[in-house]
């Protein structure tokens, strides 16, 4: 099964709203709050996690990924099998890989992020 993928170049200027979070912390790995800023907002425009999976080759026996891209991005927690009494576990850093080929997926130059 072969998918071709097109995604729009989404060039990050002046006038778009990015948290200040963006960059490559002291400890090297990328908080993914930047890069979930501009999913949210492809996602308004018709953009799922599945599309950018598919762009970024997040695959998984030919279906797209979506959910290694929400867990990536801070959106779903990283400990679903967890009891009750556990806390919801979120990802507070990313891989540095993992960050520019998201960043590449959604269209935006990962130089840009400060990455």
């Amino acid at each position: 099964m072969s998918t071709t993928a097109i995604r729009e170049p989404h060039p990050v200027s002046e006038q778009d709203e990015v948290p200040n979070c963006c960059g490559l912390p002291r400890n090297g790995r990328p908080r993914p709050c930047c890069l979930r800023h501009f999913f949210e907002t492809l996602e308004q425009g018709g953009t799922t996690a599945g599309d950018v999976a598919v762009w970024a080759g997040y695959t998984n026996r030919n279906r797209a990924d979506g959910t290694r891209v929400r867990r990536l991005l801070g959106i779903i927690e990283t400990n679903p099998q967890r009891t009750a009494d556990e806390t919801p576990l979120y990802k507070e850093s990313i891989p540095y890989e993992d960050a520019v080929t998201l960043a590449l997926a959604m269209g935006l130059d990962p130089v840009d992020l400060d990455l």
